[in-house]
């Protein structure tokens, strides 16, 4: 595994060009926001990007296989796997699993108490297949999608929210039926204090109002 640097963008170019945007050119996040938290860290937050590959070293000739990005967010003490991608000549062999473990490992050995990420509602989504299946990749890995509402705050770029993600949370062994809602409504609050400045809109207030005490994961095979 290979953690991106401050010396690194010009590796950090091509696997945002070659690998994470034909997978995410639907809702992408613009390269300069991961450029300026590699160049100059932002206190709100701890920005991670780790690459699989070969020769990464070589920001020109490396072969980049896949990457994962995860974040730390130290007032909630939760952890935000933002993007999980695999590139289609290196799947199918365990290296998102690889990843994804790495990243929460990561993110456990700082201590968070919730890691969250997020995906595509297939009741939503334009392939619900596509959709169902990258739920039922989560599942396998013990994560459950919570049962509650969650707009995605806008990225930047004039992207908007996106309203079709559902927030979905990742365990080390068998998923509870319930995680602690101050847990994810103190998330989703520092989350938009970081992406958009703030939480007190009317629509983010109402979304974080009706987080209860208890969120309940929904079971594995909800969306089929």
């Amino acid at each position: 595994m290979y953690v991106i640097g401050p010396g690194d963008l010009a590796l950090l170019e091509r696997f945002y060009r070659d690998v994470y945007l034909p997978a995410f050119a639907h809702q992408r996040e613009p390269l300069e926001a991961w450029t300026t938290r590699l160049v100059t860290p932002d206190a709100a937050y701890e920005h991670t990007i780790v690459l699989a590959g070969q020769d990464l070293d070589d920001a020109a000739r490396g072969r980049i296989d896949g990457g994962v990005v995860f974040e730390r967010y130290p007032r909630s003490r939760c952890g935000f796997v933002t993007y999980l991608v695999v590139s289609p000549a290196s799947r199918r062999g365990g290296l998102g699993t690889e990843l994804l473990r790495h990243a929460c490992a990561a993110l456990r050995a700082r201590g968070v108490a919730l890691i969250v990420a997020e995906v595509h509602d297939p009741d939503q989504a334009d392939d619900r297949e596509v959709a169902r299946r990258r739920v039922a990749f989560f599942e396998a890995r013990h994560a459950r999608v919570l049962d509650v509402a969650y707009v995605q705050p806008d990225l930047g770029a004039g992207l908007g929210r996106d309203h079709a993600l559902r927030l979905l949370a990742l365990f080390d062994g068998a998923p509870p039926p319930f995680v602690d809602g101050e847990v994810v409504r103190a998330f989703v609050a520092e989350l938009y204090d970081a992406v958009e400045g703030g939480h007190d809109d009317v629509a983010t207030r109402a979304m974080l109002e009706a987080i209860g005490p208890r969120v309940a994961t929904l079971p594995s095979g909800t969306f089929g």
